[in-house]
């Protein structure tokens, strides 16, 4: 009878260890995994921050202006697309998109040409009129992406060019 309870209390001694074993192998597992997840999301984040940089760089330096629109609202903008327009970046962010058009028939005539187009294909060098803060009608070439080919609610990117000089240029007559 002793012999049986010794050898019981071995067995359930060997269980709790191997228990025991099993429980601290697995804690170290998941902290090693959750190690590995921080790291992971540590360098997720620097680069996305790379990327932000990057692309706050490319609409700094850009001799266009560049507006990314999304629903209708200005999510992003340049200086240059802000001084295309004589606005501020912040009276530009969170607009709604139509207020820089000529008219609301200019808007809607853009849309009904355009956005078709553009849910299938790049579009290049559209020329129409744009109005200013100050009020005055500006003819500008347009170039747009879509963000998601076939969705437009992703987002389009525009590059906008003030073209008054060039047209100003052209009509000059040639000495």
């Amino acid at each position: 009878a002793i012999a049986f309870a010794l050898t019981f209390i071995v067995f359930f001694t060997g269980i709790a260890a191997i228990i025991a074993f099993l429980y601290v192998y697995k804690d170290e597992l998941l902290t090693e995994e959750l190690r590995r997840g921080r790291e992971q999301s540590r360098r997720m984040e620097q680069k996305q921050r790379l990327t932000k940089r990057e692309l706050e760089t490319i609409l700094a330096a850009s001799l266009v202006g560049i507006i990314f629109v999304k629903g209708g609202i200005i999510t992003n903008v340049n200086e240059k697309m802000c001084s295309i327009l004589g606005y501020t970046e912040e009276e530009m962010l969170g607009s709604d998109v139509r207020w820089y058009f000529a008219s609301k028939k200019a808007f809607r005539r853009f849309i009904r040409m355009y956005a078709r187009q553009l849910a299938r294909r790049d579009l290049e060098h559209i020329e129409y009129l744009f109005r200013r803060r100050d009020g005055s009608v500006i003819p500008c070439s347009l170039s747009g992406r879509a963000i998601e080919t076939n969705d437009l609610g992703q987002g389009v990117v525009w590059v906008v060019e003030d073209i008054r000089l060039s047209l100003i240029h052209i009509s000059e007559p040639t000495r």
